[in-house]
């Protein structure tokens, strides 16, 4: 079952589409669920080889899914990530914060517990979950990246990653760049992860932890 709602940005002057999975006993029980918040710049749940219906139905899990309207582009969010000079990235994650997931948690029973939050990202757009995650260290405990695209600004990317990580969250990730992928799995050794894994692009398996 999927709701689907539209919120406004002031910030950012555009509305993001907020797709909701919701699991097949939401309507026949009060339970609080576990939640899986995605950003990227599309609905992943109309991409047919990710299944992510599917994969949530098996986890008993809400998915949200949150994306832009036409009237933003995704790559002044992507590239401000690590340059932030007019402010964007930060716009839009305080926007997701402050805005967008309580509205979730009142409106879906969705627990406000880290423990229960867990954050996906993929393709070029995995670098906006990764950036949430370790901005906002209280309100994820695990963060997913599938087929990951960061050669744009990898070496951005690897020096954040040695600045800023925090060991706390799970940092699970799939990518077709071996040697980018070993290079990411050094990093995480060398500052003690609590808990990571490199995997293929198969977003079930990545998913497995969920």
């Amino acid at each position: 079952m999927f709701d689907n709602i539209k919120i406004l940005s002031e910030g950012l002057n555009a509305s993001f589409k907020v797709t909701i999975y919701l699991p097949d006993d939401y309507d026949k029980t009060d339970k609080t669920y576990k939640a899986l918040y995605i950003v990227g710049g599309s609905n992943p749940f109309l991409i047919p080889t990710y299944s992510l219906e599917e994969i949530l139905k098996q986890k008993n899990v809400i998915g949200i899914s949150i994306y832009p309207n036409l009237e933003i582009k995704k790559n002044n969010l992507l590239f401000n990530v690590f340059d932030d000079k007019f402010g964007f990235a930060k716009i839009y994650e305080e926007f997701i914060i402050n805005k967008i997931k309580p509205l979730i948690e009142t409106k879906y029973r969705v627990t406000s517990e880290a423990k229960g939050n867990t954050i996906l990202g993929y393709k070029e757009t995995a670098i906006l979950a990764y950036s949430l995650s370790y901005h906002y260290t209280n309100q994820f405990s695990e963060l997913y990246l599938h087929d990951i695209m960061i050669e744009p600004f990898k070496k951005k990317f690897m020096t954040d990653l040695m600045s800023r990580f925090d060991p706390n969250i799970s940092f699970f990730f799939s990518m077709q760049v071996a040697d980018t992928a070993k290079l990411i799995e050094e990093r995480l050794q060398m500052f003690g992860a609590c808990s990571f894994k490199w995997y293929s692009n198969n977003l079930a398996l990545l998913l497995e932890h969920l």
